[in-house]
């Protein structure tokens, strides 16, 4: 039987890079899927749920949501939570800047760190909190990248929560966007880390990695 057959998986950030790359390998194994990406990335979702299903997902459907928009992430998260979610995976993330000049405490726009904290923290926090629940009365899991703090909560309902922390990836937006230097740590590829959620599955019902952190061996590209 594939790791995830009859599974229902909800992955944001899911319209290419990473989130891509990881909407295939979970199809292969038997999902079905939620992906869900911001609005402006409408057609590369539609395209990724495309090859999705050429993957393999048993079901795929789309939704657009701004991560930023309080209401909207609200929104989705009660239909999921309605609908079932067996496991989770929170992808989606934005930088304030592509520009290495204007990051920094000392730099920058206040209004982008707002919309950053409401995309890369405030928006997971909603669906796990929306979502815990029912995975903690089906012992389920949970894949999140803004701490730490669900493990020990969570563990005790059998829901593993596991913090996948990639350094520096290629092939994505971020890295096709932004000026900022990788200080010559080298990149991974989105696959990498997409083999990295795979691997969560693959040990027993009572192992959990509570933390993975990917880096490139050498400089250069994967």
């Amino acid at each position: 039987m594939s790791l995830l057959s009859g599974k229902k998986v909800l992955l944001t950030g899911a319209s290419r890079g990473i989130g891509a790359a990881i909407a295939c390998a979970v199809a292969k194994e038997g999902a079905s899927l939620t992906l869900v990406a911001h609005p402006h990335h409408e057609q590369d979702l539609k395209q990724c749920a495309d090859k999705a299903k050429s993957c393999g997902a048993k079901d795929c459907n789309t939704q657009c949501v701004d991560f930023a928009d309080t209401a909207a992430v609200q929104k989705l998260a009660d239909q999921c939570a309605s609908q079932g979610v067996d496991v989770l995976i929170n992808n989606a993330g934005i930088l304030g800047s592509h520009k290495a000049e204007e990051t920094g405490p000392l730099k920058g726009n206040p209004d982008d760190w707002d919309r950053v904290m409401k995309v890369n923290a405030l928006a997971p926090m909603r669906l796990i909190r929306a979502l815990a629940p029912k995975m903690c009365d089906n012992g389920e899991y949970a894949l999140r990248g803004f701490g730490l703090s669900a493990y020990e909560t969570l563990r005790g309902h059998n829901v593993r929560v596991v913090d996948i922390a990639p350094g520096n990836v290629g092939q994505t937006g971020f890295s096709e966007k932004s000026d900022i230097q990788t200080a010559g740590q080298g990149t991974i590829s989105p696959d990498d880390v997409a083999q990295a959620v795979l691997f969560c599955f693959r040990l027993s019902k009572n192992a959990v990695p509570e933390e993975i952190v990917l880096k490139a061996v050498k400089p250069g590209s994967s």
